[in-house]
């Protein structure tokens, strides 16, 4: 059967003008296949005109079977060592704070016992400084005041713990009763008590308003008649003991006031003097009196006259350091 697609059955109906347009489209067909898709300048790619000298990028490296197992192996070997050197190193951190604690405890034990001991030797200084002084003046040889005066100082300067208190040794309390009994007249007086227990209850009520004092003489001068007038400066802290005995008005149904708060913990210098009045027939002393000015430092502690009156007002202390012996200290 001679027929095709340049030869149809109707080929002697067709003019030559639509033979050769069919024929070109074959044409254009046949090599637009040949050529591929991509050659057509219509469908042109953008990148088809970067250089074709680019730098290649290195491929990753693909580890399988029994590299990979070998990576992960070293991989987890590393960690442990690291974990390792991390313990290792909290370790040497824990023992090492382990010995500054050690060593910062041994150094606060021995600035504390340091302090201590400066303190033993300053009252030692004290004591030899009074000696001193005692030994330097020209002491009339008639009298004997002028050292009992100073072992007063010496054994008083704490003051007076009472009989039910265990802070003072026993030792020093005797010392301190054969002091009074050798030294003072049996009728002594303070200028309201009168014997010698009554001039010691009455010392060892003071000293209950004055925990943690120091009592120290400054200076030492004949008086009138055969009396010796010491100079005195007694260094204190107000405690809790020192609030609730000697101010109470400041601390009601175990509330403590404002006033009672500032005062607590305080370090106050109380500036005063002592007069010892010698009887040369018994050559004993025969009476004791001490003067001293509690305001003026409370002045400087408050800051106002106003609350050092409300401080007093209903006080056992009075400004002048002294509490009745009436009013008797439960």
């Amino acid at each position: 059967m001679n027929t095709s697609t340049h030869f149809p059955p109707n080929r002697p109906y067709l003019s030559d003008a639509v033979f050769d347009n069919a024929s070109k489209r074959d044409q254009y067909f046949r090599s637009s296949k040949k050529a591929g898709w991509g050659s057509s300048p219509r469908f042109r790619s953008p990148c088809s005109d970067l250089p074709s000298h680019l730098p290649s990028l290195p491929r990753p490296a693909i580890t399988t079977g029994r590299k990979r197992r070998l990576s992960d192996t070293l991989r987890n070997d590393a960690k442990q060592k690291t974990r390792a050197a991390s313990a290792t190193d909290e370790l040497r951190r824990q023992r090492n704070r382990a010995h500054q604690a050690r060593y910062k405890m041994k150094q606060s034990q021995l600035i504390a016992d340091l302090g201590d001991s400066v303190e033993f030797l300053k009252e030692e200084i004290q004591e030899l400084e009074l000696k001193y002084r005692l030994l330097s003046y020209k002491l009339p040889t008639h009298t004997t005041v002028w050292p009992a005066a100073a072992e007063f100082f010496r054994l008083f300067r704490h003051g007076v713990e009472g009989p039910g208190s265990s802070t003072t040794m026993p030792s020093q309390k005797q010392a301190q009763w054969n002091f009074m009994q050798h030294t003072m007249a049996l009728d002594v007086t303070d200028g309201v008590s009168f014997g010698v227990q009554a001039v010691m209850e009455n010392l060892a009520l003071q000293s209950r308003c004055y925990e943690e004092m120091n009592l120290r003489p400054l200076r030492m001068d004949s008086g009138p008649g055969n009396s010796l007038v010491v100079t005195t400066r007694c260094e204190l802290v107000i405690t809790k003991n020192t609030l609730c005995f000697g101010f109470p008005n400041l601390v009601k149904d175990g509330q403590w006031s404002p006033l009672a708060d500032r005062m607590l913990g305080s370090n106050i210098s109380i500036h005063g003097s002592m007069h010892f009045f010698w009887d040369s027939a018994s050559g004993r002393v025969a009476r004791l009196q001490w003067e001293s000015d509690l305001m003026t430092p409370l002045l400087r502690l408050l800051g106002s006259l106003e609350d050092v009156a409300h401080a007093f007002d209903g006080a056992r202390l009075s400004p002048e350091g002294l509490v009745p012996p009436s009013l008797h200290i439960l």
